[in-house]
Parts: structure tokens; C-alpha cells; sequence
């Protein structure tokens, strides 16, 4: 196994939100690659109390949800006193027919990722949305740091 990985090349806390708890396994796992700092909600209210109480450089939000959804709970976080504005919150989603982009973008979101994620797309929305002093010179420079195959084989040798 590449030790590299072990190494954090990231810098930041990311709040990572869904109704299932498969998805933040599987979400929490591939973000611990990066040496983030990661915490999780299954809510939307759980979410928006997690906010309140915690810096965050990025919230990873499932837009479907029961009781209150992605969509609710990005516009109640966008009203929340303070620097809550500017905090980038992405959509997680298995919708992406034409216009949804618009619609998440409306709704608040800085953008989306599909699912299932794949690591390709979680290393360009990292880049683009962590603010530069959180990304490590090595990680800048990679275009991918870490490719989906690795990560399953490695996740298969685990097991």
C-alpha cells in the first residue's frame, strides 16, 4: 500500500450529512484518505445544531431526506448570523438530469456530486472548494490524488 496516503495532504473539517448510515460510512472512508477531520449527521436539524456549534470548511449534503431535506436545511443554514453565507455546501445526489445543477444552485448549494461518489470528483470538488491554504503543495500539484481502483483494491484487502 502507498504510505503517502497516510499522510495528511488536506487540512480542513468537513460535515458530511445523510439519512443512511452506509452512505456516511462510505463517505467518511473515502474523505479519511485526505487526513480530513470529519463528522457526520443523519439529519437535517442535526446538521444545522453541528453547524452552529463547529467551524466547517465544507458540508457534504444528501438532498433527499426525511423531514427536513438538503434543500430546507441548505436555506435555514444560509439565514443562520454570521459567515454562514460563504460556507460551501455541496449536494449529494443520484438525481442528475438536465436543470438540476440549476436547482441546486438556486436552492443555495455551491454545487453537487453525484452518487455513487466517485474519488475522481470528490478530489476536484476538495480542490476547488478548501481554500488554498488547506491543501498541501503535494495535493495541488496531483491531478487525481487518489484513483477509485486503488481504493477499492485496498479496501478489498482489508477485508
Amino acid at each position: 500500500m502507498d504510505n503517502r496516503r497516510n499522510e495528511a495532504i488536506l487540512n480542513g473539517r468537513i460535515l458530511v450529512v445523510d439519512d443512511k448510515d452506509m452512505n456516511l460510512y462510505i463517505a467518511r472512508g473515502m474523505l479519511s484518505l485526505y487526513g480530513l477531520h470529519i463528522d457526520t449527521a443523519t439529519s437535517g436539524h442535526e446538521a444545522i445544531e453541528k453547524i452552529k456549534y463547529n467551524a466547517y470548511d465544507l458540508v457534504l449534503m444528501d438532498h433527499i431526506m426525511p423531514g427536513k431535506d438538503g434543500m430546507e436545511t441548505t436555506r435555514q443554514i444560509r439565514k443562520l448570523k454570521g459567515e454562514y453565507k460563504k460556507l460551501p455546501i455541496v449536494a449529494l445526489t443520484v438525481h442528475t438530469a438536465a436543470g438540476m445543477e440549476e436547482m441546486f444552485l438556486a436552492g443555495g448549494f455551491n454545487g453537487f456530486i453525484s452518487k455513487p461518489i466517485v474519488l475522481q470528483e470528490v478530489d476536484k470538488m476538495l480542490k476547488e472548494w478548501l481554500s488554498p491554504e488547506k491543501i498541501s503543495r503535494r495535493a495541488r500539484a496531483d491531478v487525481t490524488v487518489i484513483d477509485s481502483e486503488t481504493y477499492i483494491r485496498d479496501r478489498m484487502e482489508v477485508a
